[in-house]
């Protein structure tokens, strides 16, 4: 039997967090929430997961939902994206997925040095909502980086980013390195 689509109980334990937070502020309701999400879904509230379950991705959405109509003081994708921005930083806090970090001392000196040694280059257009994003991500976080603008006045940066994402969806960052192997 094929298994529904799923989250990883580390990206669900948040939002069922946060809704909560909300119930037992008085922002809403237990009955509201009952009401709200399916009986199936009311068995992932009020534990602790373990890192290793996995949560069926309608119940994830349901749940999101109601934070959304509750929690979001504007645009539902600005609150989206700002639950996005402290998941991943309590994640990092976490020391979960270190693997990330690109440091010498995470990946052995010599892969290390490569790494740290790459420029990020970005793909995109300045109209474009989904480049716009990540450009304020990156000046926020001051990270350099290259952009290479997609338009038919830059026709080598188009086959450049059709040869590294042939997907053709959205924007694309590439990461080039400085230094070869040696």
């Amino acid at each position: 039997m094929a298994q529904p689509p799923s989250i990883k109980a580390t990206g669900f334990q948040s939002a069922a967090d946060d809704l909560k937070k909300l119930v037992d502020a008085g922002r809403i309701s237990r009955a509201e929430v009952e009401a709200r999400l399916r009986v199936e879904d009311l068995r992932f509230l009020d534990k602790q997961l373990a890192a290793t379950t996995w949560v069926p991705i309608d119940t994830y959405a349901r749940l999101v939902q109601i934070l959304i109509e509750v929690e979001a003081n504007g645009p539902a994708e600005a609150y989206l994206h700002a639950r996005g921005t402290r998941a991943a930083q309590r994640l990092h806090r976490g020391g979960l997925y270190r693997q990330f970090d690109a440091k010498t001392e995470t990946w052995g000196n010599r892969v290390g040095k490569i790494v740290t040694t790459m420029s990020l280059v970005l793909y995109g257009h300045p109209f474009s909502s989904y480049t716009q994003k990540v450009l304020i991500a990156l000046y926020e976080n001051v990270t350099p980086f290259e952009f290479r603008c997609l338009g038919p006045d830059t026709p080598q940066h188009s086959a450049e980013w059709l040869r590294r994402w042939p997907l053709r969806e959205t924007t694309f960052t590439s990461k080039t390195c400085s230094s070869r192997l040696a």
